[in-house]
């Protein structure tokens, strides 16, 4: 039986650079997470507030078009969407620059009754939400019931420095929520920033994460992604595609990984699912940065048939 998932965290939109100007388009990672799971057919409940405006409606309604479950996407009157507005250099990676403070995103607001009335296996999380309040508190009490309960709990590093205030004490959180972590996704570049100084990755791993209980994803990349878990190492090599855009591609790969593991009765002691699960993701991600736009670019199930 497929495993449920749930997402939190920022749902705000991205303003694409086009020759005619900036467009409005829908993202946020734990969002393009979401998609990304419901497009390849998965069991997915997105949680996010979005603003009362034009910006806010266009991205519950993106999710309607989709078909997806929008009885947790809160419309707020006080504060408005959130925006990023993303530049692409010549290789197609991307910068941001957010205006979002405060915006509709930071003030989810997640309840007891409310988690009573959600059946989950698995929750989905990022650290940009863990800089914010009230956002940070209904990440909490997620965690927490999920903990309670015994389930899956995924975190997307994702660092965004731009967005903290305090980065000591940001890193020190980063820590916190890893150790709290059963599936762990950083970057290359993460790594090397939690742990301090690059040295092998193997070394830098086993430092930051307990891997005989935790899984690690380590993308690094045209250089290809690891996973680490317990002694085995898996590696899986980047497809090589031209490259539009880079936005949104770790979020399709996570989407796929997540939505590999959600078919497996257990995937924490039965690991032979891991090798296709990286080759699919993988494979995700890569078609995304073939087009502009993180959520539109995102792939469907007809899109990876080819594995199976």
């Amino acid at each position: 039986m497929m495993k449920k998932i749930i997402t939190i965290g920022e749902y705000l939109v991205d303003m694409m650079p086009y020759e005619q100007g900036f467009q409005p388009k829908p993202g946020g990672a734990p969002m393009n997470v979401a998609v990304a799971i419901h497009r390849l057919n998965g069991d997915v409940i997105p949680i996010a507030q979005v603003g009362d405006d034009i910006f806010g409606h266009m991205l519950k309604n993106t999710l309607v078009q989709e078909g997806m479950n929008v009885q947790y996407i809160s419309l707020d009157e006080t504060h408005q969407t959130s925006l990023a507005f993303v530049s692409l250099d010549a290789f197609g990676e991307r910068q941001f620059m957010f205006y979002r403070d405060p915006s509709a995103d930071q003030y989810v607001s997640l309840t007891q009754q409310t988690l009573k009335q959600i059946q989950y296996d698995i929750v989905h999380f990022g650290s940009v939400g863990l800089a914010e309040y009230p956002l940070k508190m209904s990440t909490d009490l997620l965690i927490e019931d999920a903990i309670l309960h015994d389930k899956i709990i995924s975190f997307d590093v994702n660092i965004r420095l731009m967005l903290v205030k305090d980065e000591q004490h940001h890193q020190a959180t980063i820590h916190t929520y890893i150790k709290k972590s059963k599936l762990i996704k950083c970057s290359f570049e993460e790594i090397v920033y939690l742990h301090g100084e690059e040295q092998p990755l193997n070394d830098m791993v086993s430092t930051l994460f307990q891997i005989n209980d935790q899984m690690v994803i380590v993308t690094n990349g045209a250089k290809g992604v690891h996973v680490f878990y317990k002694e085995d190492v898996f590696y899986q090599q980047a497809f090589q595609v031209e490259v539009i855009d880079t936005t949104g591609a770790g979020d399709a790969f996570m989407g796929a990984f997540l939505w590999s593991l959600s078919k497996e009765d257990q995937p924490f002691i039965n690991t032979n699912w891991i090798p296709k699960a990286l080759e699919v993701a993988s494979y995700a991600g890569a078609l995304t940065i073939t087009k502009k736009g993180a959520m539109e670019a995102l792939p469907k199930y007809q899109d990876i048939l080819r594995f199976f």
